[in-house]
């Protein structure tokens, strides 16, 4: 479709951003899990490969955001609980993605690891999630719909 409108227009986005969504939390998710081997094994390299995650996170976070920004009104509720913390849109939430990345860089400060050492992190989710994803085109088609059919005939 050249130039999509209205719901589907709004479609394309809302599934972009779902997309973006899931790239974060899977993205999160294994920081967090890398994370937690290294406090177990005290392997400290590891420390470097959450921290690579997490700045991957906040970055899907940040595209999320961007694609939200001008669409969606400013202030949105999310998800339940003290209104405080539930209400804005998805850039008023970087600053906390950007603390988490900022403690995981005292991380590595601390345990004598360059977080830039870590390009790329390891593992099957970071192939999967930081794969470049292709913006999503439905085919075009022609379709013929009558106005109206007659009760009890085929459409």
């Amino acid at each position: 479709m050249d130039d999509p409108t209205g719901e589907f227009a709004s479609t394309i986005l809302d599934l972009n951003m779902l997309a973006d969504l899931a790239e974060y939390h899977a993205l999160k998710t294994r920081a967090a899990t890398v994370l937690c081997f290294s406090e177990r094994t005290g392997e400290v390299r590891e420390i470097a490969e959450a921290t690579a995650y997490m700045s991957q996170a906040t970055d899907a976070w940040r595209s999320l955001s961007e694609r939200g920004r001008g669409t969606y009104h400013d202030d949105l509720v999310f998800g339940m609980g003290p209104h405080a913390a539930d209400e804005g849109n998805w850039e008023d939430r970087l600053v906390e993605m950007e603390a988490d990345c900022d403690e995981m860089e005292e991380r590595c400060e601390a345990a004598g690891v360059d977080p830039d050492a870590i390009s790329e992190p390891e593992g099957l989710v970071t192939d999967l999630v930081t794969a470049e994803r292709q913006p999503f085109d439905f085919p075009t088609m022609d379709l013929d719909v009558p106005a109206s059919t007659p009760a009890g005939e085929s459409v």
